[in-house]
């Protein structure tokens, strides 16, 4: 199966939250962190192959549940 970007992104979720630690100008009332989640193990874009190579690779990144996630605050 040929690798697909627009499937992957597809199967990816996003969310928003508050951020932690010291802000200025309402930082930490609003939700100004984002995440971006993709579950690695339950990904139907990717090849067995690609997944175990993920998740070989990011091992330490990823959460129990295959997933692994993406912060930007």
């Amino acid at each position: 199966m040929p690798f697909s970007r627009s499937m992957v992104i597809s199967e990816m979720q996003h969310r928003t939250v508050r951020s932690s630690g010291a802000g200025g100008q309402g930082v930490n009332k609003l939700e100004t962190k984002v995440q971006v989640v993709f579950n690695i193990a339950k990904s139907t874009a990717l090849s067995t192959n690609q997944k175990r190579i993920l998740m070989d690779r990011l091992s330490s990144r990823i959460n129990n549940s295959g997933e692994i996630v993406i912060t930007s605050q």
